[in-house]
Formats: structure tokens, sequence, C-alpha cells
């Protein structure tokens, strides 16, 4: 609801649905509402080649991206791999951020 222009995708693997990825393409920056595998899936490159695709459609766009996520979650670790950083400590979560590198 806090993102009603979000694009709600559904995950497939040959076919058979195994997650989800919800991202708002806003004006200003892109924001990985939410990213979702089953847990037979996870841990097998999925979820890293979908965030590499993002960050690619992202640099294009010359937009940062930004999401929330649990300090308890694994994939946190997967986002400070793939260059996020923390922006904003929030208790129980934190806000990450991403910015593209642009070559001018």
């Amino acid at each position: 609801m806090s993102y009603p222009d979000a694009r709600n995708s559904i995950i497939l693997w040959d076919g058979v649905p195994i997650g989800r990825l919800v991202v708002d393409r806003g004006e200003r920056q892109f924001t990985l509402v939410d990213i979702a595998l089953l847990p037979a899936h996870r841990s097998a490159g999925i979820g890293t080649h979908l965030l590499e695709d993002l960050l690619l459609e992202a640099t294009a766009a010359r937009k940062p991206v930004k999401l929330k996520v649990w300090h308890s979650n694994p994939a946190r670790n997967l986002y400070q791999r793939m260059g996020f950083s923390t922006a904003k400590d929030e208790g129980v979560y934190c806000e990450m951020f991403w910015s593209p590198k642009i070559v001018t």
C-alpha cells in the first residue's frame, strides 16, 4: 500500500513460481520493496542474479536503489556484497542504499 505504483513480479523457475520481486521504480529512485524466494531455491544465486539485473537497470536509469531489511535477515549480507550500505538504522531493521557509478 505504501508503494501503489510498485511492480509485483512472480519469479518462475522452469515455469514454476518460486518467489516474488516487488520494485517501485520512482521518479528519483528505485525502491526494492520485497524479494522473496521459497526456501528450496535460496542460496542458489537466483537472488544475486535478480539484484544484478535490478542494479543494471538502475544504472541505466541513473537512479539509486534503496531497501529496508531486518537486521537478522541473512539477505542483508547479500545486499552488502552487492554494494549496498546502511543509510539509517531503524531499530529492528535498517535502510540500505546503493548508488550507481556513473561514468561521464
